[in-house]
């Protein structure tokens, strides 16, 4: 494995103060050049490289991980079959305590064999450094797929006290198996409490889906103890989870997101995970997006809930405002426990917009502080944006301050944005849901290579100085590259397209 890029390029930056003053939101110049890096990997000579960053990690260094999919070399078939991990400094450039001798600040996860395809969902960093990676192994010849967590070592290398070599994977033993990992999270800073026992466990979530062509799935969230050993749970092995119902002219229910509160005080430790149900064909239901609530022991937590008992239902409040024809993609929860924020993208008449919400984590019911009476649509320049993530700020004195919406934003048909037709890293600055300032009066900023009008942000990070990593990809004709940016502030972040990592801290 050779690298075949590195490069760093100015971007264009729109609604920049008239006089000059504003700074948060606008790149950060100490990084890379003008703010931005992209680097790709080498790929088989019959194999167009389409690299793709999903998740960006922050250590307390100012370091800078990011994790994604990549066209392997030496694969003689052109999809994701090599998960890919690099690590820059905070300056931008390589790190080179990290990754392979031969390509100094980078590495990657192989699937084994070229009949084997290997993708990365999301990622988490423990405290000791190691990076953990849930993700998908998929086996055309068999049609089957399994879920599987990776863990490498701070400097990049194989865990191989991990699991199997490095590896756990989720199998089932089922011929039909189709299983999708979708986050993941790790139980940290909990000694002294009640759950010392589970310090370094990891969660994970997302969905077995029993016929792939018919779509007949199920959410579940499965628990590794620190050796990547599944925990067994109320006596089973399986680790299905078929708690949610979705009601009738429902058939799939997939978890897209995980996270874990610790509220020491009160001695409870919650995981919550947003989710989508799908509806039966021909059935004129809507796709449907929850949050649960979960113990440990993966029990609905009853007293949750503003529809049935343990999840809330998030894409109805009332008439005017209807938003079930959407998907929830990301949800955070505020040191307190005192507030979920969510984020994801309600579809509508042809276009997508960024749905954003608010919910009381001790009912689940709507927060009514938040505009729409909890759930809203934040409107953008262009027709088809979309926000997948989210982070809220631990440091604010208010949970409801700051927000900032980070992902793409694509103008077509008769919709042109400043940088024209195309799509475009973006960030809008909210405020409990309403826009407000940022990157300049506006409240709204985008970002572009010159000359490339395909491109967008698919996960976020808080880095030191509360500065934000965007990561994802930049598309030069038909190949794509990893992308990097640093922009200067701090609020509640949601990060846009792809699978959400909630454990950025």
């Amino acid at each position: 494995m050779g690298i075949r890029k590195y490069a760093a390029c100015v971007l264009l930056a729109l609604f920049v103060a008239a006089d000059g003053s504003a700074t948060e939101g606008q790149l950060d110049p100490t990084f890379g050049a003008g703010g931005l890096v992209y680097l790709g990997w080498d790929a088989d000579a019959s194999t167009t490289p389409y690299d793709v960053a999903l998740t960006v990690l922050a250590p307390s260094d100012g370091s800078v991980i990011v994790v994604g999919n990549g066209t392997d070399a030496g694969a003689s078939y052109g999809s994701y079959n090599a998960i890919c991990i690099a690590k820059l400094t905070a300056a931008g450039t390589f790190d080179t305590q990290f990754g392979d001798v031969t390509t100094p600040g980078q590495t990657k996860i192989h699937g084994g064999s070229a009949s084997t395809q290997i993708k990365a969902t999301s990622a988490a960093l423990q405290p000791d450094g190691k990076i953990v990676i849930a993700g998908d192994i998929y086996f055309p010849n068999s049609g089957k797929q399994m879920a599987a967590v990776w863990r490498l070592n701070a400097d990049g290398s194989t865990d191989t006290g991990f699991g199997f070599a490095g590896a756990t994977v989720v199998d089932r033993n089922i011929g039909n198996q189709f299983d999708s990992a979708s986050g993941v999270a790790i139980i940290k800073g909990v000694q002294g409490t009640p759950y010392a026992g589970l310090e370094g466990r990891i969660v994970v979530a997302g969905s077995i889906d029993f016929s792939p062509t018919v779509v007949v799935a199920s959410s579940w969230i499965f628990q590794l103890d620190p050796s990547g050993i599944p925990v067994l749970t109320n006596g089973s092995n399986s680790y299905f989870w078929t708690a949610i119902n979705c009601g009738e002219g429902y058939h799939d229910q997939t978890f897209s997101a995980i996270h874990i509160t610790v509220e020491p005080d009160a001695g409870t430790m919650t995981y919550y995970a947003a989710g989508n149900c799908v509806p039966r064909p021909n059935t004129g239901r809507l796709p449907q997006p929850y949050i649960a609530a979960v113990d440990p022991n993966l029990n609905l937590i009853t007293s949750f809930g503003n529809s049935d008992n343990g999840f809330s239902q998030v894409g109805y409040i009332d008439n005017l405002h209807d938003y079930r024809n959407s998907q929830i993609t990301s949800l955070d929860v505020d040191p307190g426990g005192r507030l979920i924020v969510y984020a994801g993208n309600y579809f509508g008449g042809g276009d997508s917009q960024p749905l954003t919400g608010a919910l009381n984590a001790a009912d689940g019911h709507f927060n009514t502080a938040w505009s729409g009476g909890g759930a809203t649509i934040v409107s953008s320049r262009g027709n088809l944006s979309q926000a997948w993530g989210i982070l809220l700020n631990p440091t604010h004195g208010s949970y409801l301050s700051n927000a900032i919406l980070a992902g793409q934003d694509t103008c077509s048909g008769n919709f042109v944005c400043e940088l024209g037709h195309g799509t475009y890293f973006a960030a809008t600055q909210i405020n409990q849901g309403t826009k407000i300032p940022y990157c300049g009066p506006a409240g709204e900023c985008a970002y572009g290579y010159p000359g490339q009008t395909n491109q967008g942000a698919y996960a976020m990070a808080y880095t030191q100085g509360f500065k934000v990593l965007l990561a994802g990809y930049v598309l030069f004709g038909p190949r794509a590259d990893f992308a990097v940016m640093r922009l200067q502030g701090d609020g509640i972040f949601f990060n846009g397209f792809g699978y959400a990592s909630q454990d950025f801290r």
